[in-house]
């Protein structure tokens, strides 16, 4: 009877230890960059909640603005800003005033500071944005050409609305101020 041969039975089956090690870092990788766009993703969506929100209260100040038009224009139609103004480095007013909230009513010149303090408070409220960053970002002036370099010449007929706030960019709480800029006429 002829001699066969056993069957080689030191072959290996299913995995080793190394190749599991292989996977699970190739796995931990992936997950590592998947919590990374996550981030990423968290952040440029509330980027774009806070610039739409400075769109929303720019908005708002031009309807409060186009409402108490008195303060802003002239019999003759001459557009002046001694009203609603708030130059770069300047503060907004810091109350408004009682009448114009009451049935006693006041005057529009009144009625433009009582404005702009309510408005200054909104922008506080709203925005992340600290006392600073409202003083030196955000202002309202006239410019005779918005297209130019410089931010306001207070000449012309066009206003200039500028909203600052502090932007965090990373996670060591570094901050950036962002500006929504916006050009209109009242």
């Amino acid at each position: 009877m002829p001699i066969t041969p056993l069957k080689n039975t030191n072959y290996q089956s299913g995995t080793s230890l190394i190749e599991v090690l292989v996977l699970a870092i190739i796995m931990s990788i992936g997950l590592l960059g998947i919590i990374a766009l996550q981030i990423a993703g968290i952040k440029l969506t509330t980027n774009a909640v806070t610039k739409t929100q400075a769109l929303i209260l720019s908005e708002d100040l031009i309807s409060r603005i186009r409402a108490n038009r008195n303060a802003a224009v002239d019999l003759n139609g001459v557009v002046y800003d001694t009203n609603y103004k708030k130059s770069k480095g300047s503060s907004f007013p810091t109350k408004g005033i009682t009448n114009c909230l009451t049935n006693t009513g006041c005057t529009f010149q009144e009625m433009a500071q009582t404005d702009l303090f309510s408005w200054s408070q909104l922008v506080i409220n709203s925005l992340p944005t600290n006392a600073t960053t409202l003083k030196d970002e955000t202002f309202l002036c006239l410019d005779s050409n918005p297209n130019d370099s410089t931010e306001c010449d207070n000449k012309g007929s066009t206003f200039v609305l500028q909203i600052g706030w502090n932007e965090t960019i990373n996670i060591d709480t570094n901050s950036s101020i962002q500006t929504y800029r916006i050009f209109f006429e009242p």
